[in-house]
């Protein structure tokens, strides 16, 4: 969420004028977003975007030889014993929408969380290479707010009972949550569908930290 390309996708999904929208649409998405001018050094200003998300897909897809979903399933899906999923292509060329395609199950999706709390490990399986969790959740530069952003990953803190608890997530459109804490062993996943309004970052994050974290035990 760095890469210094200008991206916009603060204008409604809903406003063909979206990034998103117009990658989506585009017969070839990487050489869209890669056409996007400089506007600021790489790595220095955070700015969301599904651009970059799409180029790290293709990255991976020109590295492995396969396809993400292909790929997906048999190094992490498999492993953790998701098998219902969908990953949406986009319509014009075919490729899977890596930023914003996927679907998951409530419960599969907490699995993902889960990795983050043991290292990449999955029943006594190494999943992930070691320590690439913990890396992974780092943070890499400030983000949106009091954010800071690792890889794909949001990272926040809250306080509770005098203690400062710091937390991952990843967030989704519509509302959409999935949160990672590790002093507490704790991993929530909220699913939402309050699609194109404010109130889908402020009822999830009201639920883990005003009901679900509250509800814990030292």
């Amino acid at each position: 969420m760095s890469s210094g390309l200008k991206w916009d996708e603060t204008t409604p999904y809903s406003n063909p004028a979206n990034s998103e929208r117009q990658l989506i649409a585009s017969v070839d998405p990487v050489r869209y977003v890669l056409e996007q001018p400089l506007v600021a050094p790489p790595g220095t200003v955070y700015n969301y975007s599904g651009g970059d998300t799409t180029l790290l897909a293709m990255a991976l897809e020109k590295t492995t030889g396969r396809r993400l979903d292909d790929y997906a399933r048999e190094k992490l899906f498999g492993p953790l014993g998701i098998v219902d999923f969908e990953w949406i292509e986009m319509p014009l060329n075919r490729k899977l929408a890596a930023a914003s395609g996927l679907r998951l199950r409530a419960r599969d999706s907490a699995k993902l969380g889960q990795l983050l709390l043991t290292d990449g490990q999955w029943n006594g399986k190494q999943v992930l290479p070691k320590g690439w969790a913990a890396e992974s959740v780092k943070p890499s530069i400030n983000g949106e707010g009091l954010y800071f952003y690792g890889y794909q990953w949001w990272l926040g803190r809250t306080l509770l009972r005098g203690r400062d608890l710091e937390w991952s997530a990843g967030f989704g459109y519509g509302g959409q949550r999935l949160y990672a804490q590790p002093d507490l062993g704790l991993v929530v996943m909220i699913n939402g569908g309050h699609y194109g309004g404010p109130l889908q970052g402020i009822i999830p994050f009201a639920i883990f930290t005003r009901l679900v974290l509250p509800a814990t035990k030292d």
